[in-house]
């Protein structure tokens, strides 16, 4: 006999079958019971019920794990898997696979684009899956600059400089961005 309710109630129970135990978790959760029948002699049982009892550990919540993404080609994702226990296991495109909790790849390139899956283990019970896209995006080109005047001015003189790119534009003077100067011309 087997029971689900700490052995309140009891039903047929055959070696071999499989118990359900979806919605169950605790202490003594499942039990099942044994004892000798006598053949033939009505009534007659030998001894008192062996009983074995087993704990049922709930399926650990999916994580939810999130990443930098979009980034460009070239650059480093990051993904962080926020407070997943370990174990733990990372998997995604191009082969990858990871047990630390905020995996990193240097170098992206488009084959790193896709959905990356964590799971982990909470006493031998698997979580479900959570997942995170991840979206790799090709470097733009760089635009051309366009002098509106003289390549040389002369002092005083302004020149009106025009990007080929109508927006996404940051001017930029010896190595450092020019606050403000966004726009598609730089004069």
């Amino acid at each position: 006999e087997f029971s689900t309710n700490g052995g309140t109630n009891w039903s047929p129970y055959t070696p071999g079958n499989n118990i359900a135990t979806a919605g169950f978790t605790g202490t003594n959760v499942i039990q099942i019971r044994t004892r000798r029948v006598a053949v033939g002699v009505a009534g007659c049982n030998f001894g008192n019920f062996n009983t074995f009892s087993w704990n049922v550990t709930a399926t650990p919540a999916a994580p939810n794990p999130t990443s930098n993404s979009p980034i460009c080609i070239g650059g480093t994702l990051s993904l962080n898997g926020g407070t997943t226990p370990s174990p733990r296991s990372w998997s995604g495109p191009n082969g990858f696979t990871a047990t630390n909790l905020n995996p990193s790849i240097a170098n992206v390139t488009a084959a790193n684009a896709g959905t990356y899956s964590l799971v982990y283990s909470v006493n031998g019970c698997v979580s479900p899956a959570g997942t995170v896209n991840v979206v790799v995006n090709p470097l733009p080109t760089a635009p051309t600059i366009n002098p509106g005047g003289p390549v040389v001015p002369c002092a005083g003189d302004g020149t009106i400089l025009t990007s080929s790119s109508n927006s996404g534009n940051q001017w930029i003077r010896n190595g450092t961005d020019i606050g403000g100067a966004t726009g598609q011309t730089y004069t």
